[in-house]
């Protein structure tokens, strides 16, 4: 009879192999752990990145709106009063602080294309060292009936050329709806960085404009820039 004998188990072998075990299953754990982590965190950067985008394209709305219009937002309109012209059929707010006077002009020093009529928005008092700065102004065009394109009257009207009136060029144009009101916001660009704002708009036979200065080499800078923007709320306020 053959004596069988069973090979002795080797414990040291044995748990060895339960240690490499261990460690394996450790780092497959730990992985797992940092890859949903990362994923996570991706996540985090991607909603970051959106939030971001989308207050950049906030930013970025609210410069388009600033330089078309001014800071109209900072101006307390509350206590305005409203003043209506039946002739032109046109009314607008202004400040009660400010006066309107009706000033017909009789001659031009660079267009012979004049207008009709103008009245002139402007603070009772002011310290800027041009008066000017501080006014918008409202001047009326007669046109014929058949008159229905703006852009075609702004560049036949002579009020924009080299030597053009006030000495201001169109930057650019865009069409402009206020209060209902369809026109065209002109970007002028004048010598020493001078700016200005107009916008045209017709109402039965006359053509309207609105204007005043945007940017420009005055003092006080800081009383200027309250004139500009209340300037651009008048025009907000603009409607028939």
């Amino acid at each position: 009879m053959d004596n069988q004998s069973s090979q002795p188990v080797n414990k040291t072998s044995t748990t060895a192999m339960m240690w490499v075990i261990f460690v394996v299953v450790l780092i497959v754990a730990g992985l797992g752990i940092y890859l949903w982590w990362q994923s996570g965190e991706r996540n985090t950067n991607t909603n970051t990145l959106v939030n971001t985008t989308n207050t950049l394209n906030q930013n970025v709305n609210a410069a388009v709106n600033t330089n078309s219009a001014s800071n109209v937002n900072t101006v307390d309109t509350s206590d305005w009063k409203t003043y209506k012209n039946d002739a032109y059929g046109i009314s607008f707010t202004l400040p009660k602080d400010w006066t309107l006077e009706n000033k017909r002009v009789t001659h031009g020093q660079y267009q012979d294309n004049l207008p009709s009529d103008q009245l002139v928005i402007s603070p009772e008092s002011s310290s800027v060292d041009f008066p000017a700065a501080g006014e918008c102004v409202i001047s009326i065009y007669p046109v014929a009936k058949t008159e229905d394109n703006v852009i075609d009257w702004i560049n036949g009207s002579g009020i924009y050329s080299e030597s053009g009136s006030e000495g201001l060029n169109i930057k650019n144009t865009q069409n402009r709806e206020i209060n209902s009101i369809v026109g065209t916001l002109v970007s002028e660009q004048g010598p020493n960085a001078t700016q200005g704002r107009s916008f045209f708009f017709l109402i039965d036979n006359n053509l309207v404009r609105f204007s005043y200065y945007y940017d420009l080499d005055v003092s006080p800078r800081s009383e200027f820039m309250v004139y500009r923007d209340t300037c651009a709320a008048i025009l907000q306020s603009i409607g028939k």
